[in-house]
């Protein structure tokens, strides 16, 4: 039996760093088989979800919120903002996930609602928020991301590291299945 097996584990996706991690590396993931894989012999007691969603999302974006929410994810989205470009046109840009993520993170640690927290996401800025979580809460934390799409130092100071490559053939999406992603 693991010494991790009793503690209490909530998993924090960062859905649009997993998105682009998947899109550079070039890999089709399932969700609900990576949060089951990283979450294996854990005792769960909470799973969150984080992106952004443009002010009216496709049907296919609200049935894909909807599978996870129906899968237990408790889905935390943000609206694109537009911004203008030097040039005039308009993108819209991702604002407020990373705060969204890191404000949870640290409440429900200082809440003590859980022992280890496992963030999906190679962002390095989660980096002052691990420490503390680590430091100061004294509890676990374990980052899941692609080699090639984690910053150096939150590798580091995470309590592991969890390689997204090394468990690629169990976390694939497999296109005869209806897709979570």
């Amino acid at each position: 039996m693991s010494i991790l097996q009793g503690l209490r584990t909530m998993v924090f996706v960062d859905g649009s760093n997993l998105f682009w991690a998947c899109k550079q590396c070039c890999f089709k993931i399932d969700i609900l088989k990576l949060v089951d894989k990283l979450s294996e012999g854990k005792m769960v007691v909470g799973r969150h979800y984080y992106n952004s969603i443009p002010e009216n999302p496709s049907q296919k974006q609200i049935g894909f919120y909807c599978a996870l929410t129906h899968q237990g994810f408790k889905v935390i989205t943000k609206t694109l903002k537009p911004r203008w470009q030097p040039s005039g046109e308009i993108i819209f840009v991702e604002k407020g996930v990373d705060v969204a993520v890191t404000t949870d993170m640290l409440h429900l640690a200082i809440e003590n609602v859980y022992d280890i927290a496992i963030l999906v996401s190679g962002d390095g800025d989660y980096v002052d928020a691990v420490k503390y979580i680590e430091k100061s809460r004294g509890k676990r934390v374990e980052i899941a991301s692609f080699e090639k799409c984690v910053s150096d130092e939150l590798r580091r100071i995470a309590d592991r590291f969890i390689s997204l490559d090394s468990i690629k053939g169990e976390i694939e999406r497999r296109d005869n299945r209806k897709k979570v992603t």
